[in-house]
Formats: C-alpha cells, sequence, structure tokens
C-alpha cells in the first residue's frame, strides 16, 4: 500500500502525491489532501502531476493565494501539460471575476494543446468567460 511505501521510504514524494489524489477523489477530505500534497511538493518537486492535483485541492477550498503562488512554480517544472497549468490559472482568474485574464489564459491552453477534444474544452472556457462578463457587467 502507499502508507506501507511511505513508511519504508518517507522520503518518496510521489507515494505522498497519490495519497493526496486519493484523499481528494475518494474521500473529499481536503485536510489529508492538502498535507499529503505539501509533502509530496516537499520530497518530489520535479513531479509534474503533483502541481496539478494540488491545484484542485487549492482550489476547491478557494485557496487563491497558495493557488496563484503554485501555478506560477508549476509553469517552470519540466515535462508539465503547460495547456493544464494554463488551465488551471485561467480558472482561478475566473473564478476571481478576472475574466479578460482568465481568456488569455484559456488561449494560450489552445497554443500549447495536443489534441482537439482539449481545444474544444478550452474554446468553450473563453466561451463561458465571455458570457459571464456580457452578463454580469
Amino acid at each position: 500500500t502507499l502508507e506501507r511505501a511511505v513508511a519504508v521510504d518517507p522520503t518518496h514524494g510521489r507515494s505522498y502525491n497519490h495519497l493526496g489524489w486519493i484523499y481528494d477523489t475518494k474521500y473529499r477530505d481536503y485536510v489529508q489532501a492538502d498535507a499529503q500534497f505539501k509533502r509530496a511538493l516537499e520530497f518530489a518537486p520535479e513531479y509534474p502531476a503533483v502541481y496539478l492535483n494540488y491545484a484542485i485541492v487549492l482550489s476547491a477550498l478557494e485557496r487563491y493565494d497558495d493557488l496563484e503562488h503554485l501555478l506560477i512554480k508549476a509553469e517552470s517544472v519540466p515535462g508539465i501539460a503547460k495547456d493544464r497549468v494554463y488551465n488551471e490559472q485561467g480558472l482561478l482568474k475566473e473564478d476571481q471575476g478576472k475574466y479578460d485574464e482568465a481568456i488569455e489564459k484559456f488561449k494560450l491552453c489552445v497554443a500549447k494543446a495536443k489534441s482537439l477534444q482539449d481545444i474544444e474544452s478550452y474554446k468553450e472556457n473563453i466561451e463561458r468567460c465571455k458570457v459571464k462578463k456580457a452578463t454580469l457587467a
């Protein structure tokens, strides 16, 4: 089990990432997920998955300052899917009501996307922000 893996090697950051993901997706225990993702970042800062997984938790908790800081760090992680990072940044800006900034981030997603399905998803995000901006203006 993952608990056994971190008991054997308490510095195995990827195991903490997987534990964080389980606490988030299976139990919705954001306190435990947060703690596990922090450990993952401590021991495996080069592991791209932890940034995107942790971003989802920080967004759910509306910890926007922490989320913004995490995503800035994520941009420089080798091998990370940049479109996913920009998407999380766009969602953050959207949650903050900064629709123009969100749209710009989603455009960056389109530029970095590797599949038509992802491009369509990012285009939907752009359209959603345009509708919100027009409706709430």
